[in-house]
């Protein structure tokens, strides 16, 4: 679980920076206001937002299969299955 995270951190700051601080929220808080305003909760609406959703899907798919991050250089389950 560590792993995985570690990997949605990841997601995290690479969002923040491709974003930028205000564009990150802004588009976190656009996307919660949405869905709150179609009827969801506070966790269906964080569950909804594109940005949780990516967060989610790279940090399973990454943790579960040992995919390679490109960006860190760094494998989820933390040594290279080369090194095995």
């Amino acid at each position: 679980m560590a792993d995985r995270a570690r990997v949605a951190e990841q997601v995290r700051i690479r969002q923040r920076r491709r974003y930028g601080p205000i564009g990150y929220r802004l588009r976190m808080a656009a996307s919660y206001l949405r869905w709150r305003l179609r009827g969801k909760g506070h966790e269906g609406a964080m569950a909804r937002c594109p940005l949780t959703i990516e967060v989610e899907w790279v940090s399973r798919r990454t943790a579960a299969a040992g995919v390679h991050e490109p960006r860190t250089g760094q494998f989820a389950g933390g040594a290279s299955p080369l090194d095995r």
